[in-house]
């Protein structure tokens, strides 16, 4: 009864002090999500370039493409950082870690005024197994992972800032 009752008031009061969450899904998009939609994305080279913009498109521009972009962002996608973690006798190495950095920049649209900018670095690691096929998968599948972390971690901090713009104007 009491852990009812708990969780009533938590409604109540987090509804009454006016909580919207970030991504709110009601019937019509909240006006983060119209900002983001005048967002154009960059084209970033390398093959994790094209999974990381792949993965910003779906979180920043479900509609598809802008036609009249208002901001654009330009992300840089440095060398991949590979470091043995565990290595035998022989000297073979067992498991690599991955990092992966980047720097992201939110530019006003077509003047070129930096509205944000940031650095973001991401890791994990795989093993080497015997079969080369395996290795190469597990080491793919992990990068596709580091990638749509980064673009989750990209999205949020533009949606952060986005927000803030929005709130300014009101």
């Amino acid at each position: 009864m009491m852990k009812q009752l708990f969780a009533l008031f938590v409604v109540i009061f987090v509804t009454g002090c006016g909580f919207r969450p970030l991504y709110y899904t009601g019937s019509e998009p909240t006006s983060v999500q119209k900002e983001q939609q005048k967002i154009f994305i960059d084209e970033i080279q390398t093959r994790q370039g094209q999974i990381l913009r792949r993965h910003l498109l779906s979180a920043l521009n479900p509609e598809g493409e802008v036609k009249n972009p208002k901001y654009r962002l330009s992300v840089n996608l440095h060398p991949v950082i590979i470091t043995e973690l565990g290595t035998v006798k022989d000297g073979l190495a067992t498991r690599y870690r991955v990092t992966y950095q980047l720097d992201f920049k939110l530019f006003l649209y077509p003047e070129g005024q930096i509205l944000l900018q940031d650095k973001l670095s991401s890791f994990s690691s795989y093993d080497v197994l015997q079969s080369p096929y395996s290795s190469n998968e597990s080491q793919e599948v992990m990068s596709a992972r580091l990638m749509q972390t980064l673009g989750t971690d990209i999205s949020i901090r533009v949606s952060a800032y986005l927000k803030r713009i929005v709130n300014e104007e009101k």
